[in-house]
């Protein structure tokens, strides 16, 4: 089993314990984490109007925390969305939007469980509305999770309220980590954090060869496939315990 990863995902904020990297030291795995991308949000007065219109809507979709985190700074002065909304289908992937959700905006959601856009997609299609689903999200999300639902005949309105900028840090961060120890995992959260940290690596000759890769889920792990890159393991969930055992049942490592 490892004994030592490199996390490349964003950092918790500040006064929240990283759930990830709390799950792996109880495994008695030492854990780095490297953020490899960091975030601008944007077009929050358009967040805003919207949010402001519930009635328009059948609900919202999330697909990560800094949606959640947009929507939450669209507020303003208010302390909380309109009650609207907490009659409304809230839709999330994975248990760390999930939680966001709680904690910032007070929402229950449904989709936890769905490990991509394509399941929560699928799950999202077994309803009917008849309104839109306001779709809060980042200047890189793909078009898997609207195209799943407009074949449904679900209409969804999109909003790009954060866009994804490499970290301006990332590459001290990972050549002091490198240089203290070559890891025996990396595990990445992000295809945009593939997109960043590869070329780096293979710039500094990192030895990848000696490295076991691992994805918290399929998008992540098509984009390291693109870069060449073999991969040991994916999480079958985007949750801690999943990711956890995908990199125990690595073996000879």
């Amino acid at each position: 089993m490892a004994r030592s990863v490199i996390i490349f995902k964003a950092l918790e904020t500040e006064g929240h314990v990283d759930i990830y990297e709390q799950k792996f030291k109880e495994a008695g795995i030492s854990v780095i984490i490297i953020p490899p991308i960091e975030f601008e949000f944007c077009n929050l007065d358009t967040l805003t109007k919207k949010l402001n219109d519930p009635d328009s809507y059948s609900g919202i979709i999330f697909t990560s925390p800094r949606a959640v985190k947009a929507v939450s700074l669209s507020l303003h002065e208010q302390e909380s969305l309109l009650p609207e909304w907490h009659s409304s289908s809230i839709f999330v992937v994975g248990e760390s939007t999930s939680r966001c959700l709680v904690d910032q905006l007070g929402l229950r959601s449904e989709g936890e469980e769905s490990g991509s856009a394509r399941e929560l997609g699928d799950q999202i299609a077994k309803k009917v509305f008849s309104k839109a689903l306001l779709f809060p999200c980042g200047n890189l999300k793909t078009d898997v999770l609207p195209q799943t639902l407009t074949e449904k005949g679900i209409s969804v309105e999109e909003v790009t309220v954060y866009r994804t900028c490499p970290h301006p840090s990332l590459a001290d961060n990972l050549c002091t980590a490198i240089k203290k120890r070559i890891p025996d995992c990396i595990i990445f959260f992000s295809p945009s954090g593939v997109k960043h940290t590869i070329p780096l690596m293979k710039s500094i000759m990192a030895p990848l060869e000696n490295i076991k890769f691992v994805c918290i889920g399929p998008s992540t792990a098509a984009a390291l496939q693109e870069h060449g890159v073999h991969i040991w393991a994916t999480a079958k969930k985007p949750n801690p315990c999943s990711l956890l055992e995908a990199v125990i049942q690595i073996k000879n490592m």
